[in-house]
C-alpha cells in the first residue's frame, strides 16, 4: 500500500507537470508576433499566477527572455507565472497530502521528499524552458541580419522608402529568416500606426541585442536625419559576415575542448580497462594466493598448538610418573 501510495504521487505529479507545460511548450512564437495566445488556465489564470508572485528584478528578466523569446502579447508572462506555479505548488500539495495520509510509515517521508523535489523541478524548469528558447531565437535574429542589412541596403538604393523596405523585407525573408521577416511587419506595421521614430524604438526595447540595436539606431538616425543609410547597411552586413564567421571559427575551436569529456569518459576508460585488466586481474589472484597461503598456515599453526597442549596438560597433572 505505501507503495502504491507513492507510485500515485509521482504518477500525479509528472502528470500535472507535463499537461501545465503543454501549453508553453506546444505552442511556438506564431508567424505573426503580435497573435494573441490563450490563457493557460482559463479565467483562473490570474489567480494561479498570484499564488507564486514574482519580485521586480525577476519580473524584467522574465519579460525580457519572453519577448526574445518571440511571446509579445500581454498574457505572456501572466501564462508564464501561471505554469510555473501549477508545475511548483501540486507536486508540493501531492506530496504533503500522501504523507499524512501514510502517516508515520516508512513512505510519508520518501512521498515528501519526492513531492519537494517536483517542486522544486517545477519552479525552475519553465525559467530554463523560456531561457532555452531566447537564446535559440537571438542566434537565428543575429544570423539573419548580413541578408535583412542587404535587402535593406538594396531597397533603399533603388528609391524605395524605409518603411516600405521593411514590409517587403518582411515579405521577402519568410523562409530564410523568418524570425526576423516577422520582427520587420511589426515594426513596418507600428510605423504606419504611429511613426517610424517610435516603431524603432519599440524594436530596440523588444530585442536588446547589441547587433539589432545599433541597426535601429542606424535607421532611426537615417530616418530623423533624412540621410542616405544604404552605404552604412552595406558595411553593417560586411561586419555582420566577419563576426559570424569569427563566431564559427570559436565554435570549431572550443570543439577540441567539448571532445576531452566523451574522450576521457568513454575512449580512455575502454582502454584503460583493456590495458590495466590484466595487470589488476593477476594482482587480485596474487593476493587471493598469499591469503589463502597464509590461512593454510595458520591452520596447521593451529593443529599443532591443539595436538601438542593435551600432551603438555597430562604431564603437568601427574609429576610423579
Amino acid at each position: 500500500m505505501e507503495f502504491r501510495l507513492v507510485d500515485l504521487l509521482v504518477f500525479g505529479g509528472t502528470t500535472g507537470t507535463v499537461l501545465a507545460l503543454l501549453p508553453l511548450a506546444g505552442r511556438k512564437p506564431a508567424d505573426d508576433p503580435l497573435e494573441p495566445p490563450a490563457r493557460a488556465f482559463g479565467r483562473f489564470t490570474p489567480v494561479i499566477a498570484s499564488l507564486l508572485p514574482p519580485t521586480r528584478s525577476g519580473e524584467e528578466r522574465v519579460r525580457r527572455d519572453l519577448s526574445l523569446a518571440g511571446y509579445y502579447h500581454r498574457d505572456a508572462a501572466l501564462n508564464f507565472y501561471a505554469i510555473r506555479a501549477f508545475v511548483t505548488l501540486v507536486p508540493l500539495v501531492l506530496g504533503l497530502g500522501m504523507s499524512v495520509l501514510i502517516g508515520q510509515k516508512p513512505g510519508g517521508n520518501l512521498a515528501w521528499i519526492i513531492g519537494a523535489i517536483a517542486g522544486l523541478l517545477g519552479f525552475a524548469f519553465p525559467r530554463v524552458w523560456i531561457g532555452t528558447q531566447a537564446n535559440a531565437r537571438s542566434e537565428k535574429l543575429i544570423g539573419g541580419l548580413p541578408t535583412l542589412t542587404d535587402h535593406l541596403a538594396v531597397s533603399l538604393s533603388a528609391g524605395q522608402g524605409l518603411t516600405d523596405a521593411m514590409q517587403e523585407a518582411g515579405e521577402s525573408l519568410r523562409r530564410s529568416a523568418p524570425e526576423l521577416a516577422a520582427e520587420m511587419r511589426l515594426v513596418a506595421r507600428q510605423s504606419e500606426l504611429y511613426s517610424l521614430g517610435f516603431a524603432l524604438e519599440q524594436f530596440r526595447r523588444r530585442l536588446p541585442l547589441p547587433e539589432l540595436v545599433n541597426l535601429a539606431f542606424l535607421l532611426a538616425e537615417g530616418e530623423r536625419l533624412g540621410s542616405d543609410v544604404a552605404r552604412g547597411l552595406g558595411e553593417m552586413a560586411d561586419n555582420y559576415r566577419v563576426t559570424a564567421r569569427q563566431r564559427a571559427e570559436g565554435r570549431a575551436n572550443r570543439t577540441g575542448f567539448y571532445m576531452l569529456f566523451p574522450t576521457v569518459f568513454c575512449l580512455l576508460t575502454a582502454a584503460g580497462i583493456v590495458l590495466l585488466g590484466p595487470m589488476v586481474l593477476e594482482v587480485r589472484e596474487q593476493l587471493q594466493k598469499i591469503a589463502l597461503e597464509t590461512q593454510q598456515a595458520q591452520q596447521v599453526l593451529n593443529e599443532n598448538q591443539q595436538s601438542a597442549t593435551p600432551s603438555g596438560t597430562s604431564s603437568a597433572a601427574n609429576p610423579g610418573n
